[in-house]
């Protein structure tokens, strides 16, 4: 490295090896849960950063290859409806193999003009991965379709962007609208069923810093974003989390469509000691997908899928003060977050609206006794509130 060059390079291999067993008794049943998790993966980040005539050249790069391998045996058999047509059974075992190849890349130069800097930037992303499960009932006798999964699937995200920075004094403007082609190619080799997905995105945001004074400053920001889920989130086949949790997500790819706007006042006087914000988001969230939720009688739950377009909003608000009183030696802080939330879920076949209103008021106070000794003393309160409306049942 020199002054007018930078370059990094980081090789990691990590490993895991892990075996458990859990015994569960419950309404004077015996359950036994074996699971072992063995696992590897390599990575490789590059960075560097150089200059190319006026303008800065930044490249970055991160790989990664993940091999997992799962073993997962539950005795007795549970979920009887869904493997045994309501019969009880001696056992369940599965087998689950995950082989992940991800990399992420981008480009960017930047240009300086005057008070405004122009950022071209170039991004690049894949990820490849292989799943493979099997479901067998009492060790040996293989479930048919339904309880394999044999998938690969293969994302590609290309984007082109022009961030643009003003800066001039107190002020900071930043603009970026970047476009994304998210292409997506998903093939069940067990069924031999392949499907296609490419979606063009525009991803604009903007932010503002602007400090009014010596003790005031002000902090916003808006923007939209698109986001995709991931393997884990469309098999069609049934996946044995634990003993409790049995799921299956015969869906097409999660989309997410996120609108946002947030804002943060910031007041801060060194002469009384004294400092303090308050923040406040609003998310707008659009979603493809449902998820159907159904309690069943020993407790466990099993998920399944709804193509169905739904909305999850957002209100958060988060207030902090402290101030340092020098004649005690003591720093006291206060703090105040309200989070309210709605959004829908089928719970037992009814499409529920539920709205989640969390509220905390938590404090600190801090005192320093000597030069050896601090005493600390922090408290909390916390009141959740949950509303749930059933709207309609949708089998």
């Amino acid at each position: 490295n020199t002054k007018k060059n930078y370059f990094r390079n980081s090789l990691k291999f990590n490993g895991t090896w892990s075996n458990d067993k859990g015994i569960v008794k419950a309404n004077r049943k015996r359950i036994e849960q074996k699971f072992s998790n063995n696992s590897y993966g390599l990575s490789n980040t590059l960075s560097t950063i150089f200059s190319l005539g006026p303008q800065l050249v930044t490249i970055n790069s991160n790989t990664r290859f993940d091999q997992k391998s799962e073993f997962l045996n539950i005795d007795p058999g549970q979920f009887e409806d869904s493997f045994n047509e309501g019969i009880p059974y001696e056992n369940i075992t599965q087998n689950l193999k995950l082989g992940v190849l991800k990399s992420s890349n981008d480009l960017r130069l930047s240009k300086d003009l005057g008070y405004f800097t122009i950022s071209p930037k170039a991004e690049f992303e894949f990820e490849i991965k292989d799943l493979n499960t099997q479901l067998l009932k009492n060790e040996n006798t293989l479930l048919g379709q339904g309880f394999i999964n044999s998938i690969s699937w293969i994302k590609t995200r290309t984007g082109l962007s022009i961030d643009n920075q003003f800066n001039k004094n107190d002020l900071q403007l930043a603009l970026k609208a970047p476009i994304y082609l998210n292409s997506f190619n998903i093939e069940n080799e067990f069924i031999n069923e392949k499907s296609y997905l490419n979606k063009l995105t525009f991803e604009p945001s903007f932010s503002l810093n602007y400090r009014i004074n010596n003790f005031w400053k002000i902090k916003a920001g808006t923007g939209i974003s698109n986001s995709f889920g991931s393997l884990n989130q469309i098999y069609p086949s049934y996946i044995l989390n634990n003993y409790r949790s049995l799921m299956q997500f015969n869906s097409p790819v999660p989309e997410t469509f996120t609108k946002k706007i947030s804002g943060t006042i910031f007041y801060r006087n060194p002469t009384k000691l004294l400092l303090g914000n308050i923040h406040y988001s609003y998310q707008d969230i659009t979603k493809n997908l449902l998820y159907d939720n159904r309690l069943k009688p020993n407790g466990a739950i099993e998920v399944n899928v709804k193509v169905i377009d739904n909305t999850r909003k957002r209100h958060n608000v988060t207030a902090n003060i402290n101030k340092y009183f020098t004649n005690i030696s003591s720093s006291v802080t206060l703090t105040s977050k309200t989070n309210v939330q709605t959004f829908y879920l089928i719970l037992n076949n009814f499409n529920s609206k539920i709205k989640n209103i969390n509220q905390q008021v938590s404090g600190e106070i801090e005192t320093n006794v000597t030069d050896f000794i601090d005493f600390n003393y922090n408290f909390s309160f916390n009141l959740s509130n949950s509303i749930i409306q059933n709207n309609e049942n949708r089998k």
